[in-house]
């Protein structure tokens, strides 16, 4: 038996009233789980507690075969973003940030770090005020620093290139397609020396921003094996303009 916190990063309905979940634990990596007949009216326990971006504390029976269903013994809300669900584009926001995550994080280690780091930027997210233009294009850079594919320091050297697949500024131009020059080389520049605080602080157009994402994304696909397509970023341009 294990006692720890996590996030929800998947729910999956399974048979007529269980659910099977995949939980990003902060002291185990990630699990998943089968939560028995929590769909039934007469749960004591409510499903909506198991939605993608909750964050849960929870009991579970866990084996060594880490990669099988284990079952999740009690689980309720660690923490409650009201700011998060109460706002349709705080709630897309953070959807984005789970559906990256969860291509990220494979493994069943402790991931303390990131665990907290996700803490973190949904306390922001929650609170947040300021506008949220740029929010996306701080959390990718952070994230993939975090994750050790992050971007070299360099940025404030007078480079004309960003070369994705080596994760540096370069000012010879790169023998591949995948690099970024010209103005979003300059706003990324921008973004990686700045902190999520500061990120309302400069205005970028919503197109270059558009363009930005994308290429992050491609950057994340060159480091991350298996990372494919994200489900959330169609609706997500509505929201980035």
């Amino acid at each position: 038996m294990i006692k720890t916190n996590g996030i929800v990063l998947r729910s999956m309905k399974y048979r007529e009233t269980s659910l099977i979940v995949d939980i990003f634990t902060r002291d185990f990596g990630m699990r998943s789980y089968i939560v028995n007949g929590v769909r039934k009216t007469s749960a004591k326990k409510s499903a909506s507690s198991l939605q993608v971006t909750n964050f849960l504390e929870i009991l579970a029976y866990d084996n060594k075969d880490a990669d099988k269903l284990n079952r999740l013994k009690e689980f309720k809300l660690s923490k409650y973003h009201d700011g998060i669900y109460s706002n349709p584009i705080k709630s897309m926001i953070a959807q984005f940030m789970i559906e990256v995550l969860r291509k990220c994080v494979k493994d069943y280690y402790e991931h303390i770090e990131l665990y907290e780091f996700m803490e973190q930027w949904f306390f922001f997210l929650n609170n947040a005020k300021q506008s949220l233009a740029n929010f996306l294009l701080v959390y990718m850079v952070r994230l993939a620093e975090l994750m050790g594919i992050g971007f070299s320091n360099d940025s404030s050297l007078q480079c004309a290139f960003f070369d994705l697949k080596e994760g540096e500024f370069t000012n010879a131009l790169p023998i591949h397609p995948y690099y970024i020059e010209g103005t979003q080389s300059d706003y990324l520049k921008l973004i990686i020396s700045t902190q999520k605080e500061e990120m309302h602080q400069f205005n970028v157009s919503s197109v270059i921003r558009s363009q930005l994402l994308d290429e992050l994304i491609i950057f994340y696909r060159l480091h991350i094996e298996s990372f494919g397509e994200l489900k959330t970023l169609d609706i997500l341009r509505t929201i980035m303009r």
